[in-house]
């Protein structure tokens, strides 16, 4: 079984993408973790906790953050954070403020790589929410732009000749434990 979150992601706020990779890089060195920020009702922290668990009972490892690279371009004034919670009820500072951009919540990650995948969106199911169930190919596209998906295949998911719903994955980062924050 594989466990990926997907998302999408693009240049931002005047930074493209190449920048916002090596900030991710440099926050891990300062943090020992790096944070990818986002906002919207996909992927809220309970799910991401929720399909965590769900990943470490039946894989015993955190899932995956596969970045999907679009060129849709995204503008909001960089600011920092300062403080994070894993239950949006108890807050702590952090040692350090991490630069995000218009977010309220964050996946927390390490070992960040950039990768050149191809994955065939038919071995993916959903996990969580309205669409539990149905064919990531189904689900990915438009608007959408995180989601939390299995694979039973225990193979490797390169795309095979002939596959026609795939999808790039330009990075690949680990999650690591809180996994999910709220941030503020």
């Amino acid at each position: 079984m594989r466990c990926f979150i997907f998302m999408k992601i693009g240049p931002h706020s005047g930074m493209n993408l190449e920048d916002i990779v090596k900030s991710k890089i440099n926050e891990e060195s300062i943090h020992g973790v790096s944070f990818w920020g986002y906002s919207g009702n996909f992927c809220h922290p309970n799910l991401v906790h929720s399909f965590t668990n769900y990943s470490l009972q039946k894989i015993g490892k955190p899932p995956k953050l596969a970045l999907i690279e679009t060129s849709s371009c995204y503008f909001s004034n960089i600011g920092f954070v300062n403080e994070y919670s894993s239950n949006n009820k108890d807050y702590y500072k952090l040692p350090h403020p991490i630069q995000l951009q218009n977010c309220r919540y964050s996946f927390v990650t390490k070992s960040t790589k950039k990768v050149s995948f191809l994955f065939d969106m038919n071995k993916f199911r959903v996990f969580g929410g309205s669409k539990h169930g149905i064919h990531l190919n189904e689900y990915f596209k438009y608007r959408i732009n995180k989601v939390c998906a299995t694979s039973e295949s225990p193979i490797e998911l390169q795309v095979s000749k002939g596959a026609q719903d795939t999808i790039k994955i330009s990075y690949i980062s680990d999650l690591a434990d809180p996994y999910c924050i709220w941030v503020k």
